[in-house]
């Protein structure tokens, strides 16, 4: 039996989930939208702002306009307000709504006015949707008012029904976002006479032009009509993504539109997000790269087009291929586009010829999507066209034009050269050559003139009759035609190849930068080194310089810097203020952004687990030259890869110290175990000797040789506990330069009671050179090693010292004939409190290896053991041989 319940697509569910997450944390957004100004918008506002305040919520007024309506002003009263942020801007004094004080005060609440307002110059913000975005962001709640005229999709509705353009426009995504929207809506007769009473702002304009003009009747319905679809749509949308099952999987669709870097395109995108936002489409923007080199302007345009498609909530898409239409049919198969959106073109015999038709036409025969045609565009591409310009996109460098006049005067010298020796007709084939070339480095209209001119110079200066635009032969006049359709054809199709290639090398490019930067993350190199290699990986194609600043575990900042003369620009409170802005909002702030956009610098966040953070900052070698849309991608990758690493070594440190800190409580243990039981035969002999003193009334003194001892091994213990607690905590020690023989014989000195059941002979190279080490700590390590030779050692047996350099080392030994240790224990036994099977019996608590290791590891060199055969074992110490002081 057939099923017929559509089940909704999981992507829509589990993006509903997501958003209810984020509105956990997000404030809540409360939009009175009005039809234009006058409705009562900032009254309602307030209206519902005291109703919050009766309710005991914490609310602050950030900023109100009452442009003078004492009404509007009565309502204030009562309320908190927060003083506006005073700014100076070109010599007069503006005020602004203080974004950052709001945040500092935290309330539950912010009244927000004229949320289309654009803030000054020198603010955090260029917008005040932006500076509101930051609030929500901070789970603060805002109320905030706006007409229907400065939603942005809906700009070219308004400018048809005013006449007149908007520019303060708010991107839909915020509607999309509101937790509530309210409209308030009055009959357009009704606004009319509260413009008679003068209740309704003008802006200085007086009432009898503002009735001539915008505040008409029919405007006035227009608009009024235009607020209640929008509200109804906002309304349907939320619907929809509160329960993504209520409508039929079957009846949704994607849509997709292209971005180009024009002024035109803004109504593309615009009427596509009308048309997505009412039939319930996702909607898709293609960046469709054809290989041009875009000016400055030109990629400003296309950075602005494509975040206009962002913010109306478009899934932003980058192809590569100098041909849109394969590029176009490509995502439709990919992503399942039902509609593409186009503006309304035209078509001819030269675009038939260049390209099979306009792409709408080629979709349409090729594709099964429904084509969607938005009129009045107007559209056209940033380069400039001449003549043709509805078929071909023409080169707008003067430059190139020049440079091919020149080319072309050039070979027509060296045909009339060759000219007497091959004839006219090797004059074409060279002419032809230089179409080809041209197609290499130039565009169509450099080529198109290549072509003509050519055609035009060999036949006045070559075919005969010479010097004459008349042609003498008709196979001459067919040669002629067929050499200007060749070199147009072959020039456009070599141009259109190198175009393939240069973008297909630009994408490679930046595929291996970030597999250099992968593999830089995941070889053995250190922190600062990784840095190094991902800021070299990075300059290959972002020409400027980058510092990488980032919390560490204990809380503080680490910095590293790629500048080659240290120039560390984040060291400005500014600076390194935007940064940490980016990092704390998770946003990108700074140059090439609308976020503190005076900033020297770029930011972009490095976003990690466990609550840590950090940025990347850019300092781009030319200002003017903004980031294009494949740079912004390149190094937001880049960020992300170094959010993993930092995440990763930042985590180890972290294990690291949780693992030291186990490590310290298991020694912490193991010393209060051992020092019970080693310290008590000490402590025993000790009072035992005092007791037979007092006993004899201090006559009999024979215990003082036990005291004595006693006293020195317990000494001994103790000792050995503190060097090791030093050296666990990694001390800070002085190196000196020291005779290797001075610290043996002070050992031997010290120790002459210990070691005087056993023979020491000691093996010093005499010429022996200096070693830089610490006195006291190599001493020690002497101690230690010497003392565990004549333990394990049978009294009257010989404990050899040996000292030699060999091969840039110096290697000291310590060798005793006790009875070793078994294979298996050779690699533990300098291990904290390790004791071997053979030590059952001696005295010790495992700690006198442990910190001859230590010691020599903070030197830099390293140590083993080995048993001799047939009985004894060895200890030996290689040190690194280092540069002799002169003396």
């Amino acid at each position: 039996m057939k099923n017929d319940t559509v089940r909704a697509d999981p992507n829509k569910i589990l993006d509903a989930m997501k958003r209810a997450e984020r509105k956990k944390t997000r404030g809540k957004l409360y939009i009175f939208l009005g039809m234009c100004p006058g409705v009562g918008k900032t009254y309602a506002m307030l209206e519902h702002a005291h109703a919050a305040l009766e309710k005991g919520d914490d609310i602050v007024v950030g900023v109100i306009e009452t442009h003078g309506r004492s009404e509007t002003s009565a309502l204030i009263d009562g309320l908190p307000v927060l003083p506006l942020k005073t700014v100076e801007y070109k010599g007069k004094t503006f005020e602004e709504l203080d974004c950052p004080a709001i945040l500092k005060r935290k309330p539950k609440i912010a009244v927000i006015d004229e949320l289309a307002h654009t803030n000054v110059p020198g603010l955090n913000h260029q917008k005040r949707w932006q500076d509101v975005e930051e609030i929500l962001n901070n789970n603060i709640d805002v109320y905030t008012t706006i007409n229907i005229q400065h939603v942005e999709s809906l700009k070219e509705d308004v400018d048809l029904i005013t006449g007149i353009s908007m520019h303060e426009t708010v991107p839909d995504s915020l509607f999309e976002s509101a937790y509530q929207m309210e409209l308030i809506d009055i009959p357009p007769e009704q606004l009319l006479q509260r413009l008679k009473e003068g209740k309704v702002y003008l802006g200085g304009q007086n009432i009898s032009l503002a009735q001539s003009n915008f505040f008409k009747a029919d405007k006035l319905t227009a608009l009024r009509e235009l607020a209640l679809r929008f509200a109804g749509d906002v309304v349907g949308s939320e619907l929809d993504s509160f329960d993504p099952g209520v409508y039929a999987q079957s009846s949704k669709g994607k849509a997709l539109i292209l971005l180009y870097p024009s002024v035109e395109t803004k109504k593309v995108i615009r009427a596509a997000r009308k048309f997505a936002f009412s039939s319930g489409c996702e909607l898709f923007a293609m960046i469709a790269e054809d290989g041009r080199n875009l000016d400055s302007a030109q990629k400003q345009m296309l950075l602005d087009n494509t975040e206009l498609a962002r913010n109306l909530n478009a899934r932003i898409i980058n192809v590569v291929q100098n041909d849109v239409f394969p590029a176009v049919k490509e995502v439709i198969k990919r992503e399942g586009i039902t509609h593409v959106i186009l503006p309304k073109s035209q078509t001819g015999i030269l675009k038939d010829l260049f390209a099979g038709g306009s792409l709408a036409t080629r979709l349409i025969n090729e594709t099964e999507v429904d084509i969607q045609i938005i009129r009045n565009t107007n559209f056209l591409n940033s380069a400039k066209r001449f003549g043709i310009k509805d078929y071909i996109y023409m080169e707008s460098d003067f430059n190139k034009y020049l440079n091919v006049f020149l080319s072309v005067l050039f070979v027509t010298l060296i045909n009339i050269v060759i000219y007497r020796f091959a004839g006219y007709q090797s004059a074409g084939f060279i002419y032809l050559l230089l179409v080809l070339a041209t197609g290499a480095v130039s565009t169509i209209g450099p080529i198109m003139l290549c072509a003509v001119m050519s055609m035009v110079a060999w036949d006045f200066f070559f075919i005969p009759p010479v010097f004459t635009a008349h042609i003498g032969k008709p196979e001459d006049i067919v040669m002629c035609f067929l050499f200007l359709i060749t070199a147009l054809v072959t020039g456009y199709r070599t141009n259109k190849m190198i175009r393939t290639q240069k973008l297909l090398a630009a994408r490679e490019e930046r595929a291996n930068i970030l597999l250099g930067i992968a593999q830089a993350i995941n070889s053995p190199l250190n922190r600062e080194d990784t840095f190094k290699e991902i800021a070299k990986q990075l300059k290959y194609v972002l020409k400027g310089e980058f510092i990488f600043t980032f919390k560490n575990n204990e809380g503080s900042f680490e910095t590293y810097n790629s500048h080659p003369w240290g120039y560390v620009w984040t060291a400005a409170d500014k600076e390194f203020s935007v940064g940490l802005w980016a990092m704390e909002n998770q946003t990108m702030a700074g140059w090439n952004t609308e976020t503190l956009s005076l900033s020297e610098a770029l930011y972009m966040p490095l976003v990690m687990p466990q609550g840590l953070s950090g940025f990347i900052s850019y300092l781009p070698q030319n200002h003017d030259n903004p980031l294009s849309f494949d740079d912004l991608s390149l190094l937001k990758a880049a960020a992300n890869q170094t959010s993993v690493f930092l995440g990763q070594e930042l985590l180890k440190e972290r294990t690291g110290k949780i693992k030291q800190l186990e490590e310290s409580q298991k020694i912490y243990q193991v010393v209060l175990n051992s020092i019970s039981h080693e310290l008590k035969t000490p402590l025993t002999v000790i009072g035992g000797a005092v007791d037979i003193m007092a006993a004899s009334g201090g006559k009999d003194i024979s215990p003082l040789e036990d005291l004595k001892e006693a006293s020195m091994r317990l000494n001994r213990e103790i000792n050995n506990i503190l060097d090791m607690s030093k050296l666990s905590s990694e001390m800070n020690f002085k190196r000196d330069w020291n005779d290797l023989k001075d610290i043996v014989n002070s050992c031997l000195s010290k120790l002459k009671n210990y070691t005087a059941g056993r023979k020491i002979e000691t093996y010093l190279q005499t010429d022996l050179p200096f070693i830089r080490v610490n006195f006291a700590l190599f001493e020690s390590l002497f101690t230690n090693l010497l003392l565990n030779a004549v333990k394990y050692s049978p009294e009257g047996s010989v404990i050899k010292i040996k000292a030699y350099a060999e091969r840039k080392n110096i290697f000291i030994e310590v060798e005793d004939a006790g009875p070793g240790v078994e294979e298996g224990e050779l690699s533990s036994i300098f291990e904290k409190f390790y004791r071997g099977k053979n030590a059952a019996g001696f005295s010790g608590i495992g700690i006198g290896l442990a910190i001859a290791k230590s010691v020599v590891q903070l030197h830099g060199g390293s140590i083993k053991a080995e048993n001799i055969k047939p009985c004894g074992f060895r200890i030996t110490v290689q040190m690194p041989l280092e540069e002799q002081p002169k003396i």
